[in-house]
């Protein structure tokens, strides 16, 4: 999908699309000659970030989280531990 279809779908602004990825709140987006392509994953993740962001969590807090899925699964409390203080 593109950017603005996924915009539409989760009811978010392009721009605020691409500031989530690059403030590493969202995995980087593959690209097809430059323009992202975003699949069901990226979609799926999006809309969890955007259900952190309503509940008022902070983007570093977030960024964190973000950073700890990615790595192996031994962040399991610490990312808890995230969601747990906010």
């Amino acid at each position: 999908m593109k950017i603005s279809e996924v915009a539409k779908k989760v009811n978010l602004s392009p721009v605020t699309l691409r500031y989530y990825e690059k403030m590493g709140l969202i995995p980087p987006v593959q690209r097809q000659q430059g323009v992202r392509e975003y699949l069901i994953e990226d979609l799926n993740w999006i809309n969890f970030i955007k259900c952190l962001r309503q509940v008022q969590i902070p983007i570093k807090d977030l960024k964190q989280y973000t950073e700890l899925f990615y790595q192996v699964k031994k962040t399991k409390p610490a990312r808890r531990q995230i969601l747990v203080k906010e």
